[in-house]
C-alpha cells in the first residue's frame, strides 16, 4: 500500500510538472494552472504522507483521491487549452477540453466527504450520514449535467460541448444549477459540524478538530480581499489570500494527523488572534494619522513627509502596550483557565522571593498546584538534607 502511495504521488507531480511547462494560451493561462497545480499538490502530497505513515487510516487515501482529480483537470486542461489554439492537429484536444469541464466535481464531492470523516476516517451520526450521501449525489448529479450541457464548454471560449444534448438543454442547466448550490450547501454543513463536534470531542481528537477549525477560519479571512468591495481581488494580496484559502485545509490536516503533539494549537490561535488584531488596529491608526496630520499640516508646510514620519513613530510607540493590552483581552475572553494559572504562577513567584518560612512555602505552593494543575491529590516530599558539620577556613 506504501508503494502504491508513492507511485500515484510521484505520478501526480509528475503530471503537474508537465502541466506548468505546457506553454500559456488564451484557454490556459499559466499562472491559473499554476494555482490549481499548487491546490492539487498539497492535497496530492498530504495525502501520500498520510496513506504512507499512516495507511490505516483512510483519510490519507481519502486526500490522495481527490489530489488526483484534482491533476487531471490541470493537466488535461493545458494540453486541451494548447492543442485546440496552436496544434488543432494534436490528437484528443476536444476530449480533454470535454473531460476538463466536469472532472473537478467529484474532487469538490471528495472535499466534502474529507471534512465529514477527519480526523478518524469514518462517518459518524445521522446528520453526517446524511451530509455525505446528499454530496455524493449531488456531485453524481452535477458531473452528468455537466459533461452533458450543450454549448461552450467552460473555460474553453466558444468550443462547445462535443456531447452536448441540445433537446435538454434547459433541463440541464437547471440541473447542474441546484445539484451545485446543494453541493456547496452540503460542504458548509460540514465546515459547520467541525465546530459542533468540536465541543464534545476530547483529548487527541478535540485537538486535531481544532487544527481543522483553524484552518477554516483561516480560509474564510484569507478570501476577505477578494470579496470585500476594495478592489484587491487583482493584486498580490488577493492572489496570497487565494494561495492561503487552497492550502490551509491540508496543511492543516497534515499537521493535526502527523504533528499536532508538537505544535500546540492553542498558542498558535492566541498568536493569531493577538497579532492579528494587533496588525488590523495598528494599521487603522496609522492611516487615520496620517490622513489626519497631512490635513492639519499640508496648509503650513505644503507637500511634507511629516505626517508619515510622526505617525510611524506614534506607532512605534505604541506597540509594545497596545500588544500587552489586546493579549490581556484575548486571554481573559479565549483563554480564561490558562490566564488564570499564569496569574497564579506569577503570584506564587513573587510571594517565594521575600517567604523564608518552610511551612508558608509547602502551603501557599501546594495551594498554587490546586488552582492551576487542579488534580484530586496533592502531596509535598522534601528529601533530607543531611547536616553538615565542621570548620571552614
Amino acid at each position: 500500500m506504501r508503494r502504491l502511495s508513492l507511485i500515484v504521488t510521484v505520478a501526480c507531480m509528475l503530471a503537474l510538472g508537465i502541466a506548468l511547462l505546457i506553454p500559456s494560451t488564451a484557454y490556459s493561462e499559466w499562472l491559473i494552472t499554476a494555482l490549481f497545480s499548487t491546490f492539487a499538490a498539497a492535497y496530492v502530497l498530504v495525502g501520500g504522507l498520510i496513506s504512507a505513515r499512516r495507511p490505516d487510516n483512510p483519510v490519507g487515501w481519502l486526500m490522495l483521491t481527490i489530489g488526483t482529480l484534482l491533476t487531471l483537470p490541470v493537466l488535461l486542461g493545458a494540453y486541451a487549452g494548447y492543442a485546440l489554439l496552436e496544434r488543432p492537429s494534436w490528437p484528443l484536444g476536444m476530449a480533454t477540453a470535454w473531460v476538463t469541464a466536469w472532472i473537478y466535481l467529484p474532487a469538490v464531492c471528495g472535499i466534502v466527504l474529507l471534512v465529514l470523516v477527519f480526523p478518524l476516517g469514518r462517518v459518524i451520526g445521522r446528520f453526517r450520514t446524511w451530509t455525505a450521501r446528499t454530496a455524493g449525489i449531488a456531485g453524481a448529479v452535477a458531473s452528468v449535467a455537466a459533461a452533458l450541457i450543450p454549448g461552450p464548454m467552460d473555460g474553453f471560449g466558444t468550443v462547445r460541448n462535443p456531447l452536448g444534448i441540445d433537446s435538454l438543454s434547459d433541463q440541464l442547466a437547471t440541473t447542474l444549477t441546484v445539484s451545485g448550490g446543494v453541493l456547496v450547501v452540503t460542504f458548509l454543513m460540514a465546515l459547520a459540524s467541525i465546530f459542533v463536534r468540536l465541543h464534545g470531542a476530547v483529548g487527541d481528537e478535540r485537538q486535531q478538530l481544532k487544527w481543522f477549525a483553524y484552518a477554516t477560519v483561516l480560509m474564510v479571512v484569507a478570501q476577505l480581499p477578494n470579496f470585500l468591495p476594495l478592489g484587491l481581488d487583482e493584486s498580490w494580496l488577493g492572489l496570497f489570500g487565494l494561495v492561503v484559502s487552497l492550502v490551509a485545509l491540508p496543511v492543516a490536516i497534515a499537521v493535526a494527523i502527523l504533528q499536532h503533539r508538537l505544535y500546540d494549537i492553542d498558542l498558535v490561535i492566541k498568536r493569531t488572534l493577538v497579532y492579528g488584531s494587533l496588525t488590523l488596529l495598528l494599521a487603522a491608526m496609522y492611516l487615520g494619522l496620517v490622513l489626519g496630520l497631512r490635513a492639519l499640516v499640508n496648509p503650513l508646510t505644503g507637500e511634507s513627509d511629516l505626517a508619515v514620519a510622526v505617525s510611524t513613530l506614534v506607532v512605534a510607540a505604541l506597540f509594545r502596550p497596545l500588544r500587552s493590552r489586546i493579549q490581556r483581552i484575548v486571554d481573559l475572553r479565549f483563554f480564561r483557565s490558562r490566564y488564570d494559572a499564569d496569574q497564579t504562577v506569577a503570584s506564587f513567584a513573587g510571594r517565594l522571593r521575600q517567604e523564608v518560612d518552610f511551612e508558608a512555602v509547602r502551603t501557599d505552593l501546594c495551594l498554587a498546584v490546586r488552582e492551576t494543575v487542579q488534580p484530586h491529590h496533592v502531596s509535598l516530599w522534601v528529601r533530607d538534607v543531611p547536616q553538615v558539620t565542621g570548620r571552614f577556613s
